[in-house]
């Protein structure tokens, strides 16, 4: 992309744009602790599958390739899984890291003033 302006011009465009930037930490923290709970229903899901599974005759699974099918949907479930229980992870770090920050903007504003 080309931009006419300066690269000094530019710089205090983004700086007070950023500035804008706002981060509702309760809201974001909601949000982030319905995620153990999606967890736990993908995992209930796929524990449901296995057990389905087990009940399914063997020549049925073979048919269409059934049991190969469950198997991949248990396996792409158990990775939603883990991705999500760390994404809860990288987010409850990140909102400490951004609450920690705004503390100490906020002392280092009051100091300036």
């Amino acid at each position: 992309m080309i931009c006419s302006k300066p690269v000094r011009d530019r710089r205090r465009e983004c700086k007070s744009r950023m500035s804008a930037i706002y981060i509702h930490l309760n809201r974001v923290r909601e949000a982030n602790y319905t995620l153990p709970d999606i967890e736990d229903g993908a995992l209930l899901v796929r524990s449901r599958i296995q057990r389905t599974k087990k009940e399914i005759p063997d020549y049925i699974l073979s048919k269409y390739q059934i049991g190969q099918r469950l198997s991949d949907a248990c396996r792409e479930i158990g990775r939603l899984g883990d991705r999500l229980g760390y994404l809860y992870e990288i987010i409850n770090v990140c909102m400490e890291q951004y609450a920690d920050t705004e503390i100490e903007n906020k002392r280092n504003a009051d100091a300036f003033l």
